[in-house]
């Protein structure tokens, strides 16, 4: 199994063969440090990969 870059997820794009796609991908304001760094984790990588998903 190959770990994903989650900065880059047009990588995967032609791997992503479903349906649905659910996120368990969540961040700690605390463990983030801040807001700014909790937003990309909790919302942005999760779109972006939506929309690799064709």
């Amino acid at each position: 199994m190959k770990a994903t870059d989650f900065d880059s997820p047009n990588d995967v794009s032609g791997q992503i063969q479903s349906d649905a796609l659910f996120s368990c991908l969540r961040t700690t304001l605390k463990a983030a440090g801040s807001k700014g760094n909790q937003w990309p984790i909790d919302y942005e990588i999760p779109v972006e990969f939506l929309k690799a998903s064709g």
